[in-house]
């Protein structure tokens, strides 16, 4: 493989200049001309380190198509929650390799080209950053990359840290409020990028750090509401009942569409532990039900029961109705924002039309 084939080759080069440096005496200068050529590598090797075997060949398997990208934006170096964007880690995929980027680029390049799409995937509990990749990389074949006719898009894999920390009840609790404080980082991210609102994915606890992130007030009404797709949305029942404003989903949320599942055998387990840690609501916990139920044109709920009942996002993201779904949504986001480009740019023509006039020259 080319990652190990770089590797070797490393190893060489060092061996080779520290057998050198002992029988020439001049070990410091070699080592220091060799930290200078690592240096210089290593933009290119960025997680190379931390990729598992996994991780690569899903980056190495990956067809992405000419017209899109896929990026990375990760949490996970981050302690407790933040507003500074400035502190997160970004990464981009190309020619099959994570590259090194900043986040001020990402930011640059969702402002500057209009013609692609931004689409940010979260996924759920119990997933490191190579399952973080693997995972976003196939929700991005099998609902975008298999689609010819699907607008261009950037695709990005927000990544949080949802790795397991103990056993599944007690690592359940942990994470669901850990969502929480996330999805408010998530939204200091949103806001910091001008131009159309992306589109949002949320699947299992990553629902939980969307409906945080849309717990902020709606501020800026030219960038427009968001488009939200939820698969399989697991959420705490405090959290529904208790920390999450519906008033402020609705202002912030154009089109919500919710897949649920009753037959999914974690959501099932998520929804006896809520009632046992929470016993003063005996409601079902997902998106649709209690306060949200039947109240707001913008929300459609999906019954997909039966279709499985493993909790997998590999499995979710292959269901027609999801394919389907999603496809119908995204590209009714981008007939949104290319009428509201057109309106712009019918509006900055009539500001620069100046009317003729005859000017008076002196006598």
């Amino acid at each position: 493989m080319p990652f190990l084939s770089t590797i070797k080759r490393e190893l060489f080069t060092i061996a080779a200049i520290l057998m050198t440096a002992l029988v020439t005496g001049s070990a410091s200068g070699q080592i220091q001309s060799l930290a200078d050529d690592l240096q210089s590598v290593r933009p290119n090797l960025f997680l190379s380190e931390d990729l598992n075997r996994c991780g690569i060949k899903a980056t190495q398997d990956v067809c992405v198509r000419p017209c899109d990208q896929v990026w990375l934006v990760s949490t996970r170096q981050v302690c407790g929650p933040t507003l500074q964007t400035d502190q997160l880690k970004a990464i981009q995929l190309v020619r099959r390799s994570w590259q090194r980027t900043s986040v001020a680029e990402f930011q640059a390049a969702h402002a500057g080209d209009v013609n692609r799409k931004s689409v940010f995937y979260i996924h759920g509990n119990m997933t490191d950053l190579n399952w973080s990749i693997v995972r976003g990389l196939q929700v991005y074949k099998n609902l975008i990359g298999k689609d010819p006719n699907a607008p261009p898009v950037r695709f990005v894999i927000w990544s949080w840290p949802s790795e397991r920390e103990t056993i599944p009840v007690r690592d359940a609790i942990i994470k669901a409020r850990k969502a929480v404080s996330v999805g408010y980082t998530f939204r200091a991210f949103l806001d910091s990028l001008s131009g159309a609102r992306p589109v949002l994915i949320g699947y299992s606890f990553g629902s939980q750090v969307v409906a945080a992130a849309m717990q902020s007030p709606y501020r800026n009404e030219e960038l427009g509401k968001f488009y939200v797709t939820l698969i399989a949305p697991a959420f705490e029942r405090d959290f529904i009942h208790g920390t999450m404003d519906g008033g402020q989903l609705a202002a912030n949320v154009h089109r919500l569409d919710a897949y649920v599942n009753a037959t999914d055998r974690v959501i099932k387990a998520n929804s006896c532990l809520c009632r046992r840690k929470f016993r003063r609501s005996n409601r079902c916990d997902h998106l649709v039900s209690s306060k949200l139920d039947g109240c707001w044109s913008f929300l459609t709920e999906v019954d997909i029961t039966d279709c499985q009942s493993k909790h997998s996002i590999t499995l979710y993201s292959q269901q027609p109705a999801i394919v389907g779904g999603f496809r119908k949504q995204l590209n009714e986001y981008c007939s949104a924002c290319d009428s509201t480009e057109a309106m712009e740019s019918i509006e900055d023509s009539k500001v620069l039309e100046v009317e003729p006039s005859i000017m008076m020259l002196p006598e």
